[in-house]
């Protein structure tokens, strides 16, 4: 290993504890990832808040479509530190898929808990648009936010996965959780994972 990669690995080593706040307090089932070794365009989707799906255009250059599985209105079992919720409180769970419209390639699975009674009406009414991310709807909602990463890992999921996602089922996905916070009160807890297989360096200019 040259000095150059050695120095990149140890700064990599070093990031994610600085940019993941709750890091060591990550869920048992998540394994360590290795910063250093994914692609740009990996870790780039690792610490991006927000604005998921402008970015993958931008990079991969072809529309996403954002395609809602399921928006269900539930309750904690369990009070929730994260959302600031005591058990009880109400919740949206919601799960979507980011897939490139061209392509067909599933980029994103992404699971959330929302406070519906934390956000604007604007922005409930807009959960129910299939076509929407989150991000861009806190903006459009004019809801001064700031997101905060809380962990991230290496991750296998079977029985989880919707039948959408079969293709993904025991194949090893980087996963990440962060939540949007307002005003000092969380609004939302969310979870995006997408494979660690990389192929997004086709079509690339290089």
């Amino acid at each position: 290993m040259s000095k150059t990669q050695s120095s990149q690995t140890q700064f990599a080593t070093e990031l994610i504890p600085q940019l993941f706040t709750a890091q060591d307090l990550r869920p048992d089932n998540l394994e360590d990832l290795d910063f250093a070794t994914l692609s740009p365009f990996q870790r780039s989707l690792l610490v991006m808040v927000g604005l998921v799906t402008q970015f993958i255009e931008a990079y991969r250059l072809e529309p996403v479509k954002v395609l809602m599985l399921s928006q269900v209105p539930d309750q904690l079992s369990t009070s929730d530190a994260w959302l600031d919720a005591p058990a009880g409180a109400s919740v949206v769970h919601r799960r979507v898929l980011l897939r490139g419209e061209d392509s067909g390639e599933v980029y994103v699975y992404g699971e959330a808990l929302l406070l519906p009674e934390r956000l604007p009406e604007s922005v409930q009414l807009g959960l129910d648009r299939e076509d929407e991310g989150l991000g861009r709807l806190l903006i459009q909602g004019k809801v001064e936010s700031h997101g905060e990463l809380l962990w991230c890992g290496g991750e296998t999921l079977d029985e989880e996965l919707p039948e959408s996602l079969a293709h993904l089922r025991r194949r090893p996905l980087i996963s990440r959780t962060y939540r949007f916070v307002s005003v000092g009160q969380p609004l939302m807890r969310i979870t995006e994972r997408f494979p660690l297989e990389d192929d997004s360096g086709k079509g690339d200019p290089s």
